[in-house]
């Protein structure tokens, strides 16, 4: 819910899901676990989580962007 619908990156993530433990990223540099982000979050494109649905968000700086968006209930 801290960025809502808006397109964020894994710059944007990382910080989160690393204070959350919300992922195995290992035990490399910082980079190399930024990486190993943003390629999980690449795998789960276009997947459901209950309500919401990750998408892509075009790019920005050579970055991919992501989104969640919300789904209605009529498209689950």
């Amino acid at each position: 819910d801290k960025y809502g619908d808006s397109p964020v990156g894994v710059s944007d993530l990382y910080q989160l899901v690393a204070d959350n433990d919300l992922f195995d990223l290992g035990d490399g540099t910082d980079r190399s676990q930024r990486t190993r982000l943003g390629k999980l979050i690449g795998k789960q494109r276009d997947r459901q989580f209950g309500d919401r649905r990750i998408v892509a968000a075009g790019e920005s700086g050579g970055s991919q962007r992501w989104r969640l968006v919300a789904t209605s209930a009529a498209n689950s």
